[in-house]
C-alpha cells in the first residue's frame, strides 16, 4: 500500500513538473534565468550597452578572427554538473567579450561573457561537385548552467528525496522553458544556442566537452543547410 502511494506521488509529481506551469521549480529557474540573466546581458537596450552581437563583431574587427555564430552557446549537461572551468584540448580560451554592466537592484551588475577558439570542419561543394571539407579555426562564445541546481539537490540543507528522484524530470522541463523563453523573445531568439548533451561515457567517465561543442558546430551551424 505504501509503495503505490509513493509510486503513485513520483507520478503526480512528474506530472506537475511536465505540465511546465511556471511555478514548479524547473519552469521557475527557467524564468529566473531567462529575466535575471539572459535578457538583461545578451540584447541590445539601448543604454549605451551594445548587444552579443555587436560586441562579437566588434571583437572580430579588433582581432581579425570569426565566429562561428555571433550567439551565447550555452551548455546543458544531463549529470548537471561542469567543473569551474571549462576545459578541454579542442578548446582554447581567449580574450573575453567586452563587459556589459546593468543597473539592477541598486548596483551596477558586471555580466562577462568568455569565448573559446575552437577547430571544426566546414564542407561545401566546388565548382566541380565535388565535397570538400577543410577545418578552419572558429570563436564561440560559451559557458554552462544548471551548476546551481546541482549543489541545491546535493547540499543535505536544500534538498529533498523527491527532489533527487525528480531529476531529470525537472532538468528536461527547465531546458524545455528555457529554449521556449528565448524562442519566443524577439529580444533573444536569435542570440543564444544552447547544447544539451550527456557528458559521462558507458563506462561512466565523463567525455571531452570539447568534442561535443566541435560536433554541435559542425551539425547544426556551420553546415547546417
Amino acid at each position: 500500500m505504501k509503495l503505490n502511494l509513493h509510486k503513485s506521488d513520483l507520478l503526480d509529481a512528474a506530472e506537475w513538473i511536465r505540465l511546465g506551469s511556471g511555478v514548479d521549480y524547473a519552469s521557475g529557474m527557467a524564468s529566473n534565468y531567462f529575466n535575471g540573466y539572459i535578457r538583461l546581458q545578451l540584447p541590445d537596450k539601448g543604454d549605451g550597452n551594445k548587444g552579443i552581437i555587436e560586441r562579437c563583431e566588434e571583437y572580430e574587427g579588433k582581432h581579425g578572427v570569426t565566429f562561428a555564430a555571433k550567439k551565447l552557446f550555452i551548455l546543458v549537461s544531463q549529470s548537471l554538473h561542469m567543473k569551474p572551468d571549462i576545459e578541454s584540448e579542442f578548446l582554447n580560451r581567449a580574450e573575453p567579450l567586452e563587459n556589459v554592466i546593468r543597473d539592477r537592484a541598486g548596483a551596477k551588475r558586471p555580466y562577462r561573457n568568455d569565448v573559446y577558439s575552437i577547430i571544426a570542419e566546414r564542407a561545401f561543394i566546388d565548382e566541380e561537385g565535388t565535397k570538400i571539407k577543410i577545418k578552419e579555426k572558429y570563436y564561440i562564445v560559451l559557458e554552462g548552467t544548471m551548476l546551481t541546481f546541482y549543489d541545491t539537490y546535493k547540499n543535505k540543507v536544500t534538498s529533498t528525496d523527491k527532489l533527487k528522484m525528480m531529476k531529470r524530470e525537472i532538468l528536461l522541463q527547465f531546458y524545455k522553458s528555457i529554449k521556449k523563453y528565448c524562442l519566443e523573445c524577439p529580444e533573444t531568439q536569435n542570440e543564444v544556442d544552447f547544447i544539451y548533451y550527456n557528458d559521462c561515457e558507458p563506462d561512466g567517465s565523463l567525455k571531452d566537452i570539447g568534442k561535443i561543442v566541435r560536433k554541435h558546430l559542425e551539425d547544426e551551424v556551420i553546415n547546417k543547410n
